[in-house]
């Protein structure tokens, strides 16, 4: 996370990204991978248990052919 992007906390640490190109309707154009964060401080986790859920991003496939 940026420290200068809504919501950043600096207990927060993000981990475990992988790609899931079986899941992906379009491998060629984009890629599709998942990631997790966490807290280093048990307090927070529990008060916000928005943080420790998988997130799922797609991003345009930089080394897919220009139409």
């Amino acid at each position: 996370m940026e420290p200068q992007a809504a919501g950043y906390d600096a207990d927060t640490i993000c981990y475990g990204a992988a790609e899931h190109e079986a899941w992906n309707p379009d491998p060629d154009g984009q890629l599709l991978f998942t990631y997790t964060c966490n807290s280093n401080e048990f307090t927070k986790l529990l008060a916000n248990m928005a943080i420790y859920v998988p997130r799922v991003v797609t991003l345009k496939n930089p080394l897919a052919a220009v139409p």
